[in-house]
C-alpha cells in the first residue's frame, strides 16, 4: 500500500514537473523572439530552464522492512581515529546523495581520485565544468587566513572545549590538501590537449559547522552541498559530451596508475 501511495505521488510530481519545463520552455522561446529584451533576460531563462530540468524527480524507493539491529555486544568499538574516519566517510555520502539528487545524468561524480600531491574526495564533471570538492565533517567554528585554517569547538553550554590548527594529510590544511592534488590535475589534463580549469570548494557538512572570521579565501567554502548547485547554475563554462568523455577517461586512467604505484610502494615497503 505504501508503496503504491509513493508511485502515484511521483506520477503527479513528475506531471508537475513536466508541465513546468514545457511553460519555461515556451517563456524562453517567447524572450528570444524578443529582440528588445535585453540579453540577460535570456539568460537567466535559460538558467531558469536548465535548472528545472536537472530536477526531474525520481521514482520513490520501493519500502522494505529493514533488518533488525545487531546486539549491542556485536558493535564495533571505534578508536578515536576510526570515529574520525567514519564521521568522513558520513560527511562524504551526505554530499554525494544531496549531489546525486539534484544533478541529472549528465554529470559525473568520481571519489576518491588520487595522483602524487594526494587525493580528492570527489571530483563533480559535466557541461559546466569540473568542480573538486573536499568534505569536512567537523563539528566546530573554523576561523580562515589563506591556507591557515583553525577551529574552535564550543559545547552546548558555549564553553570552549577544544581549538587548534585544522590540517591533515601531512599537516595541510583543508585547502592545501585540495588545490596541490587539483593543480597536478589540471597540469597533466593541459599536457594531454584537454585544459580545463577546475574549482576547488571545501565543504563543511557538519549540521553543526560554522564558518568564523575568513581572510584571503584560495578555495571556495560552502556550507553545504546545494551551494555546489548554486555554483553551477552561475558558470558560464561549457564543456560538450565528447569533450566530457575525454576528460573522465583522462581522469580514470590517471587514478589508476597513481594507485597502482601507491600499491607497489605498500607491498616494496612491507618487504623491507
Amino acid at each position: 500500500q505504501a508503496n503504491q501511495q509513493s508511485q502515484q505521488a511521483f506520477e503527479v510530481e513528475l506531471a508537475d514537473h513536466e508541465a513546468q519545463v514545457e511553460r519555461l520552455r515556451a517563456e524562453g522561446d517567447a524572450v528570444g523572439e524578443s529582440g528588445g529584451l535585453r540579453w540577460w533576460r535570456r539568460r537567466r531563462s535559460t538558467a531558469r530552464l536548465r535548472k528545472a530540468e536537472r530536477r526531474t524527480p525520481r521514482p520513490a524507493v520501493p519500502f522494505v522492512e529493514p533488518p533488525p539491529p545487531p546486539p549491542l555486544s556485536n558493535l564495533p568499538i571505534l578508536t578515536n581515529e576510526e570515529a574520525k574516519l567514519a564521521a568522513g566517510i558520513e560527511g562524504e555520502e551526505r554530499v554525494a546523495s544531496s549531489l546525486s539528487e539534484a544533478l541529472g545524468n549528465e554529470w559525473t561524480l568520481l571519489r576518491g581520485y588520487c595522483n602524487r600531491r594526494g587525493e580528492i574526495d570527489q571530483l563533480l564533471l559535466g557541461p559546466e565544468g569540473l568542480i573538486a570538492i573536499e568534505v569536512k565533517n567537523r563539528n566546530a567554528t573554523v576561523y580562515i587566513k589563506g591556507d591557515e585554517w583553525r577551529f574552535r569547538r564550543f559545547d552546548n553550554y558555549g564553553n570552549l572545549v577544544e581549538e587548534g590548527l585544522m590540517t591533515a594529510g601531512g599537516g595541510r590544511s583543508p585547502s592545501q590538501q585540495l588545490r596541490e592534488p587539483v593543480a597536478e590535475l589540471e597540469e597533466f589534463l593541459a599536457k594531454r590537449g584537454q585544459p580545463t580549469a577546475i574549482d576547488p570548494v571545501v565543504v563543511l557538512s557538519h549540521p553543526r559547522s560554522e564558518i568564523g572570521e575568513t581572510e584571503d579565501l584560495t578555495v571556495t567554502v560552502a556550507y553545504e552541498p546545494e551551494y555546489i548547485v548554486e555554483l553551477i547554475d552561475a558558470s558560464d563554462k561549457r564543456l560538450e559530451p565528447e569533450r566530457l568523455r575525454i576528460i573522465e577517461q583522462l581522469i580514470v586512467k590517471d587514478h589508476e596508475f597513481h594507485a597502482k604505484r601507491s600499491k607497489a610502494r605498500r607491498r616494496s615497503s612491507s618487504r623491507s
